[in-house]
């Protein structure tokens, strides 16, 4: 038995689906096939029930499914705690995040864990937040924002990293041709530039300590890429809705000013997810223990090309 072929399973349960599972593999769904065929092989028994578009487990496949969780976590325990014992520590660390704002949360991390005097391989990714729960098994971190579901990651311990807020931001010559609003129920009267998840508006909330609001937001320009929607305000098309460190380097060259400064969102979290069976790995504890110190700069990191 091939503990491929029993991390090929897993992800295949998982998935629903052999072709699902081959693209979080990135692997050709010929070769997910024989790696379940290989194991059913092995174990003289069928796992799994096919048709046409999904697979389901058959009974054999139910009593299978936590001895093969119990087989890959043993291995990976083994290994981490073969790891802690060297002097030097190498091997690979695998990272991915919520697509927002990744480059963001996820550069700084890595390049405080490239300082590290160690000899890793380093492997980040970035997904939506939709398919992420279902990629989970193939890294040893998650770097989530917002407060996940547990639902959706279960068995993965959660570290609270830290938090931010959105506020309103505008370039300051679209404020001299649209004087700034003095109350956020102004905003509908203002050209806004919104970024937009699975195709869905979101509502703006607001407060300023005393009163709160909440507005949904008639976007004048919208893009799922925050990126897209900070420079369309820098270039003067409207107002937009950013978390505060993403603004950081436009306001402080001038380019974005707040707008409304008193009103800002709520605070969002942002999580490191993990396998709790994982964190004798030295290097997975190296890694959230600089996520988590590193958070608290991620609005003064240069993301930029030019030198410090």
């Amino acid at each position: 038995m091939q503990l491929d072929d029993i991390h090929v399973f897993l992800q295949v349960v998982e998935s629903g689906s052999v072709s699902r599972a081959a693209r979080v593999l990135r692997r050709p769904k010929a070769s997910v096939s024989h790696n379940l065929r290989r194991l059913e092989q092995n174990l003289g028994a069928q796992l799994l029930t096919r048709d046409k578009n999904t697979v389901c487990l058959n009974d054999a496949g139910r009593v299978f499914l936590p001895q093969a969780r119990t087989i890959v976590r043993t291995c990976e325990t083994a290994t981490d705690t073969v790891r802690a014992s060297l002097a030097r520590q190498s091997g690979k660390i695998r990272l991915a995040s919520t697509s927002e704002f990744a480059s963001n949360i996820m550069s700084s991390i890595f390049m405080d864990l490239a300082k590290q005097e160690v000899e890793l391989d380093i492997q980040a990714m970035t997904h939506p937040h939709d398919v992420l729960s279902e990629l989970r098994m193939q890294y040893d971190c998650i770097i989530h924002l917002g407060a996940p579901k547990v639902s959706s990651f279960p068995e993965m311990t959660q570290r609270t990293l830290g938090h931010f807020n959105y506020q309103l931001f505008a370039a300051k010559d679209y404020l001299a041709r649209h004087p700034a609003p003095d109350h956020p129920e102004q905003l509908s009267d203002y050209q806004l530039l919104v970024q937009i998840g699975r195709d869905e508006t979101e509502a703006w909330h607001l407060s300023d300590g005393v009163q709160s609001t909440e507005l949904t937001p008639s976007p004048a320009f919208t893009s799922n890429d925050p990126w897209i929607v900070k420079l369309a305000a820098v270039h003067g098309r409207g107002i937009c809705f950013l978390p505060t460190f993403f603004a950081r380097q436009e306001v402080a060259a001038g380019a974005l000013v707040p707008v409304l400064p008193d009103w800002s969102s709520a605070e969002v979290g942002v999580f490191a997810l993990y396998w709790s069976h994982r964190y004798a790995n030295p290097n997975l504890a190296m890694l959230l223990d600089l996520a988590t110190s590193s958070f608290g700069q991620i609005d003064q990191y240069l993301y930029t090309a030019s030198s410090p």
